[in-house]
C-alpha cells in the first residue's frame, strides 16, 4: 500500500504558515519535521508522518503547558497589581 501524500501547499495551510516556512523547518534539525518526498519536481509530505509529528508535538506542548500557565498567571497578577 502506498502512503498518502499531501502537497506542501496543503501542509502549509494545515499549519497556518507560508510554504517557505516548511523549507526552513526542513533545515531545522531539532524540529524533526517530516522530510519532503519529491514527485515530478513537486514536494509532498506523507500524511502519516505529519500526523505522528502532530502527536509528538502536542505531547511536548502539553508537558510545557503547566509552566506556561504559571507564567501567564504571574503576568496577570503583576498587571493587576500595576493598575491598582
Amino acid at each position: 500500500m502506498q502512503p498518502t501524500l499531501i502537497p506542501d501547499r496543503r501542509a502549509a495551510e494545515r499549519y497556518g504558515v507560508h510554504i517557505r516556512t516548511l523549507v526552513r523547518w526542513d533545515q531545522t534539525p531539532g524540529l524533526n519535521f517530516p522530510q519532503p518526498v519529491y514527485l515530478r519536481g513537486r514536494r509532498y509530505r506523507e500524511a502519516a508522518a505529519l500526523e505522528q509529528w502532530d502527536l509528538e508535538n502536542s505531547r511536548k506542548a502539553a508537558a510545557l503547558a503547566p509552566a506556561a500557565r504559571k507564567d501567564r498567571q504571574r503576568e496577570t497578577t503583576n498587571n493587576t497589581a500595576d493598575t491598582t
